[in-house]
């Protein structure tokens, strides 16, 4: 989240003309975008220390770098694209009295992370089915990496950031990727 330390971060909706409350007097203007932190992508001294001291062993998928952390946010940008197709909206920039309440749907299903859930559920249901298993959602997403597997502060797998770091590990190992990655791309 933009705000807090981060290395790459997404952001959906951005809404950088008319932040006011109110669709009824102006429409809004939105943008999606991929953030980097200068600190880390513009340092060379840190870019060749590599991630693996900057975080917890297994953290990150096997052979992460920070050129590998942007496939992880492209990873929340095409759940991202993904949930506006199958909610029929074509684009999310200009926002008007016609199609605010699609625009909020879509905002609400994200903040639930509704679409997430149901998409990492049922990848670890095929996973379950075709592998013989009884993994939990805990156990599941950790099989991708410590970052996947983590818990919110709430208790919570994070599902975006399971689907973020199964995309992730699947840009670095393709079919060699975790069997529950696999599952992740296959929905």
């Amino acid at each position: 989240k933009v705000g807090e330390d981060y290395i790459a971060c997404f952001e959906p909706i951005y809404t950088f003309v008319n932040t006011n409350n109110s669709i009824d007097n102006y429409n809004k203007v939105n943008k999606t975008q991929i953030l980097l932190n200068s600190y880390y992508f513009l340092n060379k001294d840190i870019l060749n220390k590599g991630t693996n001291n900057i975080t917890k062993e297994n953290w990150y998928p096997i052979g992460a770098s920070y050129e590998s952390l942007i496939a992880h946010e492209l990873g929340h940008y095409i759940t991202f694209v993904s949930l506006l197709k199958i909610n029929n909206i074509s684009d999310i920039t200009l926002v008007t009295k016609d199609n605010y309440n699609e625009y909020q749907k879509v905002l609400n299903i994200l903040n639930e992370e509704l679409y997430s859930k149901e998409l990492v559920e049922l990848s670890m249901s095929n996973y379950n089915k075709k592998y013989n298993t009884n993994l939990n959602i805990f156990e599941f997403s950790g099989t991708i990496s410590g970052y996947a597997g983590h818990k919110s502060s709430n208790g919570n797998i994070i599902y975006d950031e399971v689907i973020a770091e199964a995309i992730h590990d699947y840009y670095l190992h393709e079919e060699n990727s975790n069997k529950s990655t696999l599952e992740i791309i296959k929905v």
